[in-house]
């Protein structure tokens, strides 16, 4: 049931990977992946199945929309596999309830190390699917390094904002 109620979520930030982020391509290098923000707030309890089968069809639905050969959906299901992995290297709150990964649960550093580590792993897998048709080391590298350093900057205003936006509702 949580998947449903998040769809409009993934709609919109799949229209402003499509529609914004996707033509913008900074020194030839930087490419901003804004669509990941739903996938890296999925709930640290849902079952792999659920997570995997979330990142599968997100992905998909932006490769027919990104005209990109099953790319983003290898991407983004890999980095759900790997995400369960990735959050046990932070402590989780101490009632041991369901929660999301954000930097209310995570503090700030703990945020940005997670997001880190996640845009790494997705760019990776992501550009080095792109790259089987042929690419050298160096640019590959700069493409990864830039395309994670631009996308988790954005992410984390993008938290902050809504960690400001919630404060203000209590």
């Amino acid at each position: 049931m949580e998947s449903l109620r998040r769809i409009p979520q993934y709609i919109i930030f799949l229209l402003l990977q499509v529609w914004i982020a996707n033509k913008f391509n900074i020194f030839g290098y930087a490419t901003l992946f804004i669509y990941v923000y739903p996938l890296l707030h999925i709930s640290a309890h849902t079952s792999r199945n659920s997570r995997l089968w979330q990142a599968f069809l997100y992905g998909i639905v932006l490769d027919m929309f990104s005209n990109t050969p099953g790319m983003y959906a290898a991407a983004t299901t890999a980095l759900m596999f790997v995400q369960p992995y990735i959050l046990r290297l932070f402590p989780s709150p101490a009632d041991g309830d369901d929660y999301r990964p954000s930097i209310a649960v995570m503090h700030y550093l703990g945020y940005i190390f997670y997001c880190v580590l996640s845009m790494l792993l997705l760019c990776s897998v992501l550009f080095i699917v792109q790259s089987f048709f042929g690419s050298s080391l160096l640019p590959l590298l700069y493409r990864i390094g830039s395309s994670a350093l631009l996308t988790v900057i954005v992410l984390f205003l993008i938290e902050i904002l809504r960690k400001d936006a919630k404060q203000h509702k209590k």
